[in-house]
This record gives C-alpha cells, sequence and structure tokens, in this order.
C-alpha cells in the first residue's frame, strides 16, 4: 500500500505540472501565425500579442520573416528556446506532422484550432493526432477548439474579437459558438472569468 501511494502520489504530481504548463504557460508559440486579422491565424496572433501576457510569445509561419513587426521563425524546429504551450492553427492534413515535430521540445501541450477532424467526418486523421500525442507525451486540447483564455496571467489564445474581462469565473464548454457567445453576453454586463476553455469538438 505504502508503495502505491508514493507511485500515485508522483504521478498526480507529473499530472499537475503538465497541466500547469498547459493552463498556465510561460512560454507559447503560435504555429501559423499570420498578420491577417481577417484570417483565424491574424486574430489570435493580434489577440495574444495585445494581451497582458507577460511570457514568451513565439510565432512560427515558414513564409512570413516578420509578423506585426515580430520576428516569426519558420518551424517550431528553429525556435531558440522549449515552449510550455503551442496554439496550432494549420490545415487538419498537416496537423500530425506538426505535432511529431514538437518531439524533443519539451512541450507540455497542444491547443489545436485546426477544423476537418471527426466532427467532419476524418476520424483517422483524428485518431493520428491522438496516437502522435501520446507518442511524443504532450496533452491536447482540441481539435476543432476555440483556444483557451487566463486572465489571471492576461493570456488570451482565441480569435474572439471580445476581450475577456477578469474576474472568477471559470467557464468550459464543449461548443466554440457557446463560448463566444457567454463571452459577449457577459462583456456586456461586466462579468469577468478567470479562465475560458472549449474542449473536444
Amino acid at each position: 500500500m505504502i508503495r502505491k501511494h508514493r507511485f500515485d502520489s508522483c504521478f498526480i504530481s507529473k499530472t499537475y505540472e503538465e497541466l500547469r504548463r498547459l493552463f498556465e504557460p510561460e512560454s507559447v508559440a503560435i504555429i501559423d501565425a499570420s498578420d491577417k486579422i481577417d484570417k483565424v491565424g491574424g486574430a489570435i496572433t493580434r489577440n495574444v500579442l495585445n494581451s497582458n501576457y507577460s511570457g514568451e510569445v513565439y510565432l512560427v509561419n515558414p513564409k512570413l520573416p516578420r509578423i506585426f513587426g515580430r520576428k516569426a521563425y519558420p518551424s517550431v524546429e528553429e525556435l531558440p528556446e522549449d515552449v510550455d504551450l503551442v496554439e496550432i492553427i494549420v490545415p487538419a492534413s498537416l496537423v500530425p506532422e506538426t505535432m511529431r515535430q514538437l518531439a524533443g521540445k519539451n512541450v507540455a501541450g497542444a491547443v489545436t484550432i485546426s477544423a476537418g477532424f471527426a466532427e467532419s467526418g476524418n476520424s483517422q486523421l483524428q485518431s493520428e493526432v491522438v496516437k502522435t500525442a501520446r507518442r511524443i507525451g504532450i496533452r491536447v486540447i482540441g481539435p476543432n477548439c476555440f483556444g483557451i483564455i487566463n486572465t489571471d496571467i492576461g493570456l488570451d489564445l482565441t480569435f474572439t474579437f471580445t476581450n475577456a474581462l477578469r474576474g472568477s469565473i471559470a467557464f468550459i464548454s464543449q461548443s466554440g459558438a457557446m463560448c463566444c457567445g457567454t463571452l459577449d453576453w457577459a462583456y456586456n454586463r461586466g462579468i469577468g472569468f478567470l479562465k475560458i476553455h472549449k474542449f473536444g469538438q
């Protein structure tokens, strides 16, 4: 029983640290960042750069050397250091290979914004993503995800045009439309949030 207790304690501690780095990252990378705010990648990039997040933000795009005046890297493999969290916005077919590039980068988690998986009938591609994540040891939120907001650290990794007010409410939904609608409704009423997340499709 003592050995089991020690094992469980270690497991819980490891899990907690992985989730902490996912929801309270000290560094993030946006894969397929953009300078066009009418695109998802551009809206997300704008939001995180305009937020009060004090951690490191790395922008990744193989076609753009600079985005909103900041240096962009051609791939996650060329980032100058490891990151806690990556946000993936590339087309669905490129997500597995993009995740494979994270191997050895000490990434704790990936938020996959990309759509075109089980929600559109492509369960095989989604299974490949799950297998890849398990093989390289990272946690995944998504795919077809709204993103995450953590006002406690000033982080906004969503494509919404409504800024979340700071508060004490944690809101979790399986619907991106519900997240957006709730955020708009709450903002107009002065209601704040601590965290907002969308899980799964």
